[in-house]
């Protein structure tokens, strides 16, 4: 225990990555696990190669921040949310760009389907930020490219429609990329923007525990316009969303009131 203390004081200090608010015993088994992959003997060694070999630094930071995603995650789930959009689409105010946040958004695919989504609606008046504490995996979104195996999900049409063959992987078209930006962003550790008519944060949440995942919510909530969209991951549920201020509009997807 002693040693864990010491590593996750290490890591927030040196890598801004708060390991306490993640539930203990999930995070320590993830950790052990890298560590002795690493070739480490003890978590006091482990940090020190973290901090001497840029490989092993990056593995670590990809392992611990769960970077799991894909298009369309959960797909019936992105059927409602964009029910819910054309909702709001309706009434949304003339002139402003709707805003749109994708938190923990890993290597860009659910901004990038939300971009596809929009445009395929018809709708080209929005700005998409998307942020990840991972830039590693921010990089890696900017370019935009993919493997096949990365696609896994979308049928053979919507690759074509929505990608260019670029090797032996695929490039996001150029015309999805407009009006998205991609910033680090630690939910944690930093100030939340404000102003937004959507939020999306979908399956990272579940890794924290109660008190992170309540102040997160509440975060958001401040975060949202009034009437704004919450969607959170497939295996996520906000118990307290009515104290919180919310509404639900179905599962996984709630309004600000």
């Amino acid at each position: 225990m002693e040693d864990f203390c010491y590593f996750e004081g290490w890591v927030r200090d040196n890598l801004k990555i708060d390991l306490a608010s993640y539930k203990s015993k999930q995070m320590q088994r993830r950790i052990l696990s890298k560590m002795n992959s690493a070739g480490a003997s003890c978590l006091k060694e482990y940090a020190q190669l973290i901090g001497s070999d840029e490989r092993i630094r990056h593995e670590f930071i990809n392992h611990i921040t769960i970077n799991v995603t894909e298009f369309f995650r959960n797909r019936n789930m992105f059927d409602s949310f964009a029910g819910e959009f054309k909702k709001m689409k309706a009434r949304h105010r003339k002139g402003a760009a709707l805003r749109i946040w994708s938190a923990a958004c890993s290597n860009g695919s659910e901004p990038y389907s939300v971009a596809i989504m929009l445009r395929d609606s018809g709708f080209t008046n929005y700005e998409i930020t998307a942020t990840d504490i991972d830039e590693q995996m921010l990089q890696k979104a900017r370019e935009g490219s993919y493997r096949e195996m990365e696609l896994k999900g979308l049928t053979e049409a919507q690759i074509q429609s929505h990608f260019t063959r670029e090797g032996s992987g695929y490039r996001i078209r150029s015309e999805y990329q407009n009006g998205l930006k991609f910033k680090k962003h630690d939910l944690i550790l930093d100030p939340f923007p404000n102003g937004f008519d959507i939020i999306l944060c979908r399956n990272v949440l579940i890794y924290f525990n109660e008190d992170v995942k309540n102040r997160i919510f509440q975060q958001f909530y401040q975060s949202l316009n009034p009437e704004g969209i919450l969607f959170i991951g497939a295996t996520e549920t906000i118990y307290n969303f009515s104290s919180l201020g919310f509404g639900k509009l179905s599962t996984c997807i709630y309004t600000k009131n």
